[in-house]
């Protein structure tokens, strides 16, 4: 699974097994909703986005916020606050 310290802003956790990169869903039963923590975008967007080439496309801005809204959601509530000032 990804970072959520990562995909929200910086991971600064020591020795942190999670992906520190988006990844790609490859869930074939997957149904896209809003529970889903892997990205569902063509892989030369989620290339670019790793590779922080900028600008992204709409479509890949609306996914990171998706699933940076869904991380914050798992945080305790006085992480949740410094998550929203963030993005």
């Amino acid at each position: 699974m990804s970072c959520r310290d990562f995909l929200i802003r910086v991971c600064q956790r020591q020795n942190c097994n999670k992906y520190h990169e988006i990844r790609r869903c490859t869930k074939n039963n997957c149904t896209q909703g809003s529970s889903c923590k892997y990205v569902h975008l063509r892989q030369e967007e989620v290339d670019n986005i790793n590779n922080n080439i900028r600008p992204h496309s709409k479509e890949a801005y609306d996914e990171l916020k998706r699933i940076a809204y869904l991380l914050r959601e798992t945080y305790r509530r006085n992480k949740k606050n410094h998550a929203r000032s963030i993005y």
